[in-house]
Order: structure tokens, then C-alpha cells, then sequence
């Protein structure tokens, strides 16, 4: 199924409901990530991006949610990450999407409580996948000609620290799944999972413990730029 097409995601819908009468569990999962500095992406690679990380979900959500609040019954599992709950440097519009994730979810929570519909946000990170290797991939076709030298030397700083952060504090994706799977047998389940115990932490708590957000600048910058 392609989540970026209105007609796909219709027809992979309808095909279910005619096959199984209804649809009980919707785990939103798709996600494409970039690192770059914001002024070298094109406005076609950003839409893109929110295309796949958020109105994917939207599609999916509002496709089967009137078939839910009639059963007045279901659970709906987005899955955002670490960056969706803090910003995380040159991954700007991957961080920007999971955010918006993190604020439908919010949003639709109080209201399909009252249909009994369930709704997680799940928030991994680092996670041991191709995501990294596809990541590095993505990087290249970034046209970074017009960047200047030291917006490429703290992008490549980046990148090397979330490399290192995956291997030494990457979990399993079995992980993930495991804590899909507690939401789904859950009669209550939170709103929200942070699923590393590790990493990220630190970021969370500095955002919860300031308002102005400076401390969690601080953290940010003392994660990725400091040696």
C-alpha cells in the first residue's frame, strides 16, 4: 500500500472490510527520514516527507474511523519517534511530521474515548533497522552544493552521533513490537510510550522541567556538538 495516494490506501481499505467485515486494529508505521541542512531541501522533498510521515496516517485514520465509531470499538497505533517529542538537529521536517503525529493524536484522543476507541502514540529511537543505512542514503540526494562549510561539518557531526547512539543504545524492532503488543491487549492504554529507557530521556524530562525549552537546547547541543 502506498500511504502518499488517496486511491491506494481507499482500495487496500475497501478490499479488508469486503474480506474481513471490518477493521479492528490500524498500526500507522511508515516513515522516511532526512538529515540536511532546511535551506538545501526542495519544497517537493519536504511535502514528500509529510506525505509519508503524517497525512499517511490521516488517510488511514479517516478511512477507518467511521467504521469504528459505529461498532463504537478499536484501537489506533501511531508510531512517531524520540524526534516527535523533541527536535532533533537536521532532521528538521522529520521532526516537524512526528510532531504533528504527536498532536493528532492528542487531539483525537479525548474524543474517540467517547466511542471507546483507543489511540497510542508510540515513540521509539533509536531502533536498530535499515533506517540508519537508508538514512545515509536519503542524505545523498540532498543537493548540499549551496551549504556552507560548517553547517556540513555539524550535519556530518550529526550523523555520526545518531550512527554511534543506534549502535550503543539502538533497540531491537522485536522491541517495538512488543509494545504494540501490550497497547493492544491493554482495556486502557496510555496515550503515549516512550520505548528506549536509554535515550531520550534526558531530552523528555528537560522539556517537561522547563517551559522556556532552553535546557532542552542545552541538552541538544551537549548531545550532538559537544566532544
Amino acid at each position: 500500500m502506498d500511504v502518499s495516494s488517496d486511491e491506494s490506501v481507499k482500495s487496500v481499505v475497501e478490499a479488508i472490510i469486503t474480506k474481513e467485515g471490518k477493521i479492528d486494529v490500524l498500526v500507522n508505521n511508515a516513515g522516511v527520514g532526512c538529515v540536511a541542512p532546511l535551506e538545501c531541501m526542495t519544497m517537493e522533498h519536504i511535502k514528500q516527507m509529510f506525505d509519508v510521515n503524517f497525512f499517511g496516517s490521516v488517510r488511514l485514520i479517516q478511512a477507518i474511523l467511521p467504521g469504528m465509531k459505529a461498532r463504537q470499538d478499536g484501537y489506533i497505533v501511531n508510531v512517531s519517534s524520540i524526534f516527535g517529542i523533541t527536535g532533533g538537529p537536521f532532521n528538521d521536517m522529520y521532526s516537524a511530521a512526528k510532531f504533528a503525529m504527536g498532536g493528532l493524536t492528542e487531539s483525537l484522543a479525548p474524543v474517540l474515548k467517547q466511542f471507546n476507541i483507543k489511540i497510542s502514540l508510540v515513540e521509539p529511537g533509536p531502533v536498530v533497522t535499515s533506517f540508519m543505512s537508508n538514512l545515509k542514503g536519503m542524505v545523498s540526494q540532498v543537493d548540499l552544493s549551496t551549504a556552507d562549510q560548517k553547517s556540513i561539518q555539524l550535519m556530518q557531526s550529526v550523523i555520526a552521533t545518531m550512527t554511534e547512539l543506534t549502535g550503543k543504545e539502538g533497540q531491537k524492532s522485536e522491541e517495538i513490537t512488543e509494545t504494540i503488543k501490550e497497547i493492544l491487549l491493554s482495556a486502557k492504554p496510555h496515550i503515549r510510550y516512550l520505548t528506549n529507557k536509554t535515550y531520550g530521556v534526558d531530552e523528555a524530562n528537560s522539556k517537561l522541567s522547563d517551559l522556556t525549552g532552553d535546557k532542552l537546547v542545552e541538552v541538544l547541543e551537549k548531545r550532538f556538538f559537544t566532544k
